[in-house]
């Protein structure tokens, strides 16, 4: 039975659709964030005359703590039916997904034939450091289980003072909503193979959330004929409003525009 949770969403986190051309883009936002990571991207994609649409995912970027009242199940839904929806409307039908957006949009990819496909800092593996001591899904499963819902700061994983500071976010995220991602990309990894869109990927060398080596293990395991990766080298996690957005955007409209 679906779920009908009501809770107001903060200004400046809701799904969009912006009507411009013949083409849409679907764009997925990322794991405890909103439609406000793929804004910017949106605004350049209109400039060129795509439409653009982006969901929120159930439980995100409201002002209560209703995140962990939602699974990965729920966030898959929401996305499928926005798809959907656009294929009946639309000739052309691009998606675009970032960090479990991007995890998200292979895990479409995987179902359904998808004309272009482009993972950004995609969720396959959590970036590890040796100085953490130990896994953070260790943290996550252990000390974590005593308390869910942590109040957020200006996210680290963006470099770009200028976006930080302008950075919309929820006040809190919920842990248990984190740990259940991890059953998401369990599921994606396990279907890479049916993956055959053409498929740009991009990340940062630099991401200190999600793995570098995620996007080598998709690129190696998708069954696209065409499949491309670019490294970036000054941005950190949310490359879509950090220091080389311009430059992604860019890559983003060459690849899309690519016979």
């Amino acid at each position: 039975m679906e779920k009908t949770i009501k809770e107001e969403v903060i200004p400046g986190c809701e799904a969009f659709h912006k009507e411009k051309g013949s083409v849409a883009c679907l764009l997925i936002h990322g794991l405890c964030g909103s439609p406000y990571e793929v804004s910017k991207l949106s605004d350049y994609l209109n400039v060129h005359n795509y439409t653009t649409r982006a969901p929120l995912y159930p439980g995100h970027g409201t002002k209560g703590k209703i995140m962990d009242k939602y699974g990965w199940k729920d966030w898959y839904h929401e996305v499928e039916k926005n798809f959907l929806e656009l294929t009946i409307n639309y000739p052309q039908v691009y998606v675009i997904g970032f960090s479990a957006g991007g995890a998200i949009a292979l895990k479409l990819a995987a179902k359904y034939k998808i004309e272009k496909l482009v993972a950004v800092s995609t969720f396959i593996f959590v970036r590890h450091r040796w100085y953490y001591l130990l896994k953070p899904e260790t943290y996550l499963n252990t000390v974590g289980k005593f308390f869910n819902y942590l109040p957020t700061i200006p996210p680290p994983n963006l470099d770009d003072p200028i976006e930080r500071k302008a950075y919309i976010r929820v006040k809190h995220i919920s842990l248990n909503t984190i740990r259940n991602a991890f059953g998401l990309i369990d599921n994606v990894r396990k279907n890479l193979f049916k993956v055959t869109a053409p498929i740009l990927i991009i990340h940062s060398k630099k991401d200190i959330t999600t793995c570098p080596s995620g996007s080598e293990f998709i690129y190696e395991n998708v069954s696209s004929d065409k499949k491309e990766i670019v490294w970036l080298n000054k941005s950190n996690h949310l490359v879509l409003l950090d220091y080389e957005k311009e430059f992604v955007f860019e890559k983003i409209k060459e690849f899309l525009e690519k016979d």
